[in-house]
């Protein structure tokens, strides 16, 4: 299995923040999002948004506010990519009891959906071909509820 990476660079990363910042106020332009950011002009934003602006960067402080103000992650997924690492949503709160049980369930389900991968890979088959497009839909949905408890799991056991 191989994963198509696709070269992101850092103006790529810039205009990620800078459609988060329009499509927090009308979706046409940054002045809601400049004014929230306590800035005097939305012109100073677009300046520092602009990759091909010498004068004006974006500071880590303001990508910061844009993403806490946006709550897209799209621009921090793409910035984590860069150093092939992922972003995921913390799991909500529950007690110790209520996660293992949730990581147990999805646990015990995803070892279905990983016979049938199973039986895809054999040496007679090729590797995928068994698997229906139902089926790839239904093993990636399993794979994320898999990392979220698993991830929910880790983080019960680190606070206990």
């Amino acid at each position: 299995m191989s994963l198509k990476k696709e070269n992101m660079q850092h103006p790529d990363i810039l205009n990620l923040f800078r459609v988060s910042s329009r499509n927090y106020g009308d979706g046409r332009s940054v002045i809601k999002m400049a004014q929230d950011m306590g800035l005097q002009h939305e012109r100073s934003l677009n300046n520092k948004l602009n990759a091909n602006s010498d004068h004006a960067h974006l500071s880590l402080y303001d990508a910061c506010n844009i993403l806490q103000l946006s709550q897209d992650v799209t621009p921090l997924r793409a910035m984590a990519y860069l150093v092939d690492h992922m972003v995921m949503p913390l799991p909500e709160s529950k007690s110790s009891q209520d996660v293992l049980a949730h990581f147990i369930d999805v646990f015990t389900a995803c070892a279905g959906v990983g016979e049938s991968v199973k039986a895809a890979m054999d040496k007679n088959s090729e590797l995928g071909n068994e698997l229906s497009r139902n089926e790839r839909k239904t093993s990636l949905e399993l794979v994320d509820k898999l990392i979220e408890a698993s991830v929910a799991f880790r983080q019960a056991l680190l606070v206990e």
